[in-house]
């Protein structure tokens, strides 16, 4: 039992200095913390002596963990320390794999993303390939295949495939691990030779030289004559704070203040630029939707508040509180929700309540009226807010169903080398035999539910109902699909663009068309939607 007298020295020593380290704490507070480190450690000794089943001390010590977490805040979080770790990526500027993102669907994983010129797409593999096995050990859908994935530079991994969808064929691809890069920025380009368009995903440890980097391509590109930054930082949830106070540095001068973070004892850390900026003239311009939030809201506020970009789309997520890191072992860390952030007009964007049901304290109200930038209910207020497209109760039930990745994966195979056309009628009319046929094949309520509501009530007429209604419902669906045809062809594409064209070219087809950038690209000067993506030189 050297693990549990390993723990009850830590938590003794951890117990005697207490108080003499921090003084915020008072007498009761240090008695009730006393309690329940003896409570802890006597269940966990308990549980371990004395269970019927052999017990491993660090794995339960794991779950003590997990659920402590687990009770607090959706961002206060128990970490391994691996690469596999989407937080600890973030710390990182390189990564050892193989370049996939994968989804999983119902009981099956499937590539749903490959980096441009990584092993993986190198080597064949394609979006919409289902994953059987990795080196060959059949996959569970519940574990983490990125730690399976990744491992030694220059190391191979046997990765199993099948592909299809009706007809199907099973491929061996055996690939060479190699040091992938894990940039924030997905896609970058110069439109009408004289605007840059940034797409940043996450801030990163690398993200402010990414951006210094894409700006002198973009100057160069332009041949001296660029005119506005585009920064698109739709569904950016985030990542190191202190990469996006680096990217708000690079457009302000020196001695502009960032804002402040404040912990729950109230001692503030005000926030200012310290090195010389690239450019503080340019035209600056922020594209956000409800997805953007933290570190993506936290530049957003601080330039909103200076004028110093214009804010362009719909209402962001309203996460204004941060985490550190702190570590538990060599591998094993706590990522902690410790501070919130105030933009520099004094503006608290945030929504998310922090407090667990537990706490002695009440979540901090929000006053809506601090600033007429700023709603309590909705994150910070774009200065040209865009709603977003919705889709019909149609095609997100095919969504939902992944019809439009099943029939893509059927094309693909038989029809290895042909793109279709935005207005090609017989990629229409075969979809839809393929997605009516999803329909009457899986009825949108769920068989199951209704047979044991029929039985409950074991009725004639309910039954009879039950069965019209589902008619009913399966109808609607197939006779809205002239209706949807626009947009059902624009998904199709898209998705068989995935699966041949690269990330650029497939980002490219999005943005054609897309509402936020078309609306942007207004404030810009361009007010149709004859915009062109410069070719790099």
């Amino acid at each position: 039992m050297r693990i549990i007298k390993y723990i009850i020295t830590i938590i003794f020593l951890f117990m005697n200095v207490l108080s003499a380290q921090n003084d915020s704490l008072n007498n009761i507070q240090i008695m009730k913390i006393n309690s329940g480190l003896n409570n802890i450690l006597r269940s966990y000794q308990l549980l371990i002596e004395e269970h019927l089943s052999n017990i491993d001390p660090e794995l339960l010590a794991d779950e003590a963990i997990k659920g402590m977490t687990n009770s607090l805040d959706d961002y206060t979080e128990y970490l391994n320390e691996s690469e596999s770790n989407p937080y600890m990526k973030l710390l990182r500027k390189n990564f050892i794999g193989i370049g996939i993102n994968t989804e999983k669907q119902e009981d099956k994983i499937y590539i749903n993303y490959l980096l441009d010129k990584s092993p993986a797409q190198l080597s064949g593999m394609k979006v919409g390939d289902r994953i059987l096995k990795i080196d060959d050990s059949i996959v569970d859908v519940n574990e983490d295949l990125n730690s399976k994935l990744q491992g030694e530079i220059g190391t191979k991994v046997k990765i199993t495939i099948i592909r299809g969808f009706k007809k199907l064929d099973t491929l061996d691809f055996i690939i060479d691990r190699a040091k992938i890069s894990d940039k924030g920025i997905t896609f970058y380009s110069l439109i009408n030779d004289s605007i840059g368009y940034i797409q940043l995903k996450n801030f990163t440890t690398n993200t402010r030289n990414d951006i210094i980097s894409t700006y002198n391509e973009f100057k160069i590109q332009s041949n001296y004559n660029l005119k506005g930054i585009i920064l698109d930082l739709r569904n950016n949830g985030g990542g190191l704070m202190k990469s996006a106070y680096d990217v708000f540095e690079l457009f302000v001068p020196v001695g502009k203040y960032f804002g402040k973070m404040i912990n729950k004892y109230n001692q503030k850390i005000e926030i200012f630029t310290k090195k010389q900026p690239i450019d503080t003239n340019i035209s600056i311009a922020l594209i956000v939707n409800n997805n953007t939030a933290s570190a993506g809201e936290f530049l957003t506020v601080a330039l909103q508040d200076y004028n110093r970009a214009k804010v362009i789309g719909y209402y962001t997520t309203g996460k204004g509180i941060s985490q550190i890191l702190r570590d538990i072992s060599s591998h094993k860390s706590l990522k902690i929700t410790t501070e919130r952030f105030i933009s520099p007009k004094g503006r608290d964007i945030n929504i998310i309540n922090y407090n667990p049901k537990f706490s002695s304290e009440k979540s901090i109200a929000i006053d809506s009226q601090q600033s007429n930038s700023m709603n309590a209910r909705k994150g910070i207020i774009p200065d040209i807010i865009v709603q977003d497209s919705s889709y019909s109760p149609l095609i997100l039930e095919l969504l939902k169903r992944n019809v439009f990745n099943d029939f893509a994966n059927d094309y693909i195979y038989f029809n290895i080398d042909k793109i279709p056309t935005e207005s090609d009628n017989n990629l229409f009319r075969n979809f839809r035999y393929f997605a009516i046929d999803s329909f009457r094949n899986l009825n949108i309520i769920s068989n199951s539910e209704l047979e044991e509501f029929k039985k409950t009530y074991n009725n004639q007429v309910i039954s009879s109902k039950i069965d019209e209604l589902i008619d009913n419902i399966n109808n609607y669906f197939i006779n809205s699909f002239d209706n949807e045809k626009k947009d059902i062809i624009k998904i199709l594409n898209y998705e068989i663009l995935l699966r041949h064209k690269s990330n650029v070219e497939v980002e490219e087809f999005i943005l054609k068309d897309d509402s936020f950038l078309i609306a942007t690209l207004k404030t810009f000067g361009i007010y149709n939607k004859s915009f062109y993506f410069s070719k790099k030189s």
